[in-house]
């Protein structure tokens, strides 16, 4: 996803079983929110700069096995295997 502004898409899983939705706000600090069919995620985010810090529901996610940046094609993965709804935030570094 190319997070700017504020905005959101649904996704129709595949298998039938209903919709997710994607919230985005992105006014500096990249704030995500997921919610409906609870699945396992990766999301993977265009962000030139590698963040400083990436939470979710709050809670510091671990560089290296739960996020990742590349610096060659400016995407930010973040991967979450427990089926939830979850809200993510992406701060800058400072």
């Amino acid at each position: 996803m190319w997070p700017e502004g504020h905005g959101e898409f649904t996704v129709h899983l595949p298998d039938g079983t209903g919709v997710s939705t994607l919230r985005v706000e992105d006014d500096g600090e990249v704030r995500m929110t997921l919610e409906g069919v609870a699945r396992p995620q990766v999301l993977r985010v265009h962000r030139q700069e590698k963040p400083g810090t990436v939470l979710r529901d709050g809670i510091p996610l671990v560089e290296g096995r739960d996020w990742r940046h590349d610096v060659r094609t400016w995407k930010l993965s973040i991967t979450n295997r427990a089926a939830m709804n979850a809200g993510y935030t992406v701060r800058r570094a400072h």
